[in-house]
């Protein structure tokens, strides 16, 4: 099957995708302001592993900006396939409204991934300061299984898209 490179396009935003855009640029500056005042008042080491419910591993309290930076670098490179994903592939046979459909859902989902990306690692430097500041409470068994969530409820859909497309490709006559 040929590809051929796309045009650009630039697609309106949708008010879905400025809600999504929105929102993530608000948790990553209230994540950056949250840790930016808290680095203040954290000690010189705080706890950055537990193993059950006891403190496992100490580290800087520079690592309270990690889950940001980790959430910044998320933010811009899925912000730099959507701008530039005319640059992926596409089938030449596929019509152009096909190619359309399959662009703006993929930017969605892109979108979708971002947010829950950021707020995983929004609850990571939550739980990181919580257990700095009141360590006697212990891992909260809730925002471990809201993190588990947030990551692989957007991984199945993928997995599921992924399958069903396989499974049209197959069982589907040319």
């Amino acid at each position: 099957m040929q590809y051929r490179p796309e045009p650009i396009r630039r697609f309106p935003l949708s008010p879905i995708d400025r809600f999504l855009e929105r929102t993530c640029l608000v948790l990553l500056i209230l994540s950056f302001g949250t840790a930016f005042i808290a680095f203040f008042f954290l000690p010189d080491q705080i706890v950055i592993n537990y193993r059950g419910d006891r403190p496992d591993c100490l580290g800087s309290k520079l690592y309270v900006f990690l889950p940001i930076l980790l959430s910044a670098f998320c933010y811009l490179l899925f912000y730099g396939i959507s701008k530039y994903a005319n640059l992926l592939r596409s089938p030449a046979a596929a019509s152009e409204e096909a190619r359309l459909r399959q662009y703006r859902r993929s930017i969605r989902i892109m979108r979708w991934f971002k947010l829950f990306l950021i707020l995983s690692f929004s609850i990571e430097l939550s739980e990181t300061l919580r257990l700095t500041f009141r360590p006697s409470r212990g891992i909260n068994s809730l925002a471990i299984t809201i993190e588990t969530l947030l990551v692989a409820i957007p991984v199945c859909y993928l997995l599921f898209a992924l399958i069903r497309n396989f499974r049209r490709r197959v069982f589907t006559k040319n």
